[in-house]
């Protein structure tokens, strides 16, 4: 049956499938299946002319309860809803296929880029993720968004089909189990506008009762862009020193006259790791403290290595000094902290955070290795604070056991 020279090859492309005895004997029956694809005529072709061509691989399960063997509409309904949206996606912004792109006076219905040409290969998008901003404190955290998601329009219907949000987050001790923190958020909380779609739930709990505003500057542009945000989310009862993921998405209603479903942005797109834990110390109006306090090595967050340990400096000053000591006045380490302080001087977070990650700004981990390189011995330390603004020092102490 398979083709083996070029005329036998030309005598398969020139009729289709659906007239060939092969067709009609053949493939009905199970199988491995070969066929040849052609596309044409181009009469002419001038030199450096290139010519585009596009082909979509559709594939569906068969439909309905007929026999195997028959091929019927019903049997092809999944093929051909597969095939509509092979087709919807080629199209893209030319709603009414038509090549053109149309306009109603000087208002064009179809560019909904805005850049002047029809927009081919497109697919249902969810609502753009709305900009997220975690803040951490003692034992709380809050999330606060903006309403970006629900002016996005969805490039194949041009509707703003926007619906609702969801929040996810992590478990306690999430970040040691083998999947990661990413993959392990769950579902916390889901608010949708009131239309008869999903659960009505409504977004008023959510909403702050002053929106604020913040200038936020994007890493790659340089460009500026003021975020305004109207959504918030407490979450308390977390313990100080662990790890936390958040994440808000969008979805939409989805368009049940195309078939579509709901579609959800990626909760990766601002997936947040945060760490519970006390502000600043601005005034000195807490006592600096270290925990945990006895430190006992191979706590359950230690990681395998010397330097995948840390333990916390707490209620520091926005900037400030820490300087460690053996009881017999050896300097054993010395660093300074800032308010924005994330982690990055320890080998804990780059084993097990990643590098989106949010401290509470008075709080500062070590790793219990000396400033020489050596691991620290069992014993009792003692350490001061300096405040470097004002001069202040407080002092403390803390046991290593190993």
């Amino acid at each position: 049956m398979s083709p083996n020279t070029d005329d036998e090859r030309y005598e398969r492309m020139k009729s289709s499938m659906e007239e060939s005895f092969y067709q009609q004997n053949v493939l009905r029956t199970p199988g491995n299946r070969m066929s040849f694809l052609s596309t044409g005529p181009f009469r002419t072709v001038q030199p450096g002319e290139s010519i585009n061509i596009v082909f979509a691989m559709v594939c569906a399960p068969k439909s309905g309860s007929d026999p195997r063997i028959e091929d019927t509409d019903a049997s092809r309904y999944d093929l051909v809803v597969n095939s509509d949206w092979a087709a919807t996606a080629y199209f893209g912004e030319d709603k009414n296929r038509n090549g053109l792109l149309d306009f109603v006076g000087t208002d064009s219905t179809e560019d909904l880029d805005g850049n002047g040409q029809l927009t081919r290969y497109v697919l249902p998008t969810p609502p753009a993720p709305p900009n997220l901003k975690v803040v951490p404190s003692s034992g709380k955290v809050t999330l606060y968004w903006d309403d970006i998601s629900e002016r996005s329009r969805d490039l194949i219907t041009g509707y703003r089909d926007f619906e609702g949000y969801r929040i996810y987050r992590s478990k306690l001790g999430d970040d040691f189990q083998g999947a990661g923190l990413l993959s392990s958020m769950r579902l916390v909380g889901e608010y949708d506008i009131v239309d008869g779609i999903g659960y009505d739930t409504g977004l008023d709990s959510i909403i702050l009762d002053q929106p604020f505003s913040e200038i936020i500057r994007n890493p790659s542009s340089g460009a500026a862009d003021t975020i305004t945000y109207k959504y918030f989310k407490n979450f308390d009862r977390l313990i100080n020193g662990w790890q936390y993921t958040f994440a808000v998405t969008a979805f939409d209603s989805g368009d049940a006259s195309i078939n579509l479903s709901s579609l959800e942005s990626s909760s990766l797109k601002n997936a947040t790791y945060t760490f519970p834990g006390t502000p600043p110390n601005e005034k000195q109006q807490q006592k600096v403290g270290v925990y945990p306090n006895p430190y006992r090595v191979h706590a359950v967050w230690d990681g395998d290595f010397e330097r995948q340990r840390k333990i916390y400096f707490y209620n520091l000053p926005a900037d400030c000094e820490i300087r460690i000591y053996t009881l017999a006045g050896d300097l054993v380490d010395s660093f300074r902290h800032r308010s924005n302080y994330s982690g990055g001087d320890i080998q804990w977070f780059d084993k097990f955070s990643g590098s989106n990650r949010v401290m509470a700004g008075g709080e500062h981990a070590w790793d219990l290795v000396t400033a020489d390189d050596q691991a620290i011995a069992t014993g009792l330390y003692l350490f001061t604070v300096k405040d470097l603004k004002n001069g202040g020092i407080q002092k403390g102490k803390f046991a290593v056991i190993k």
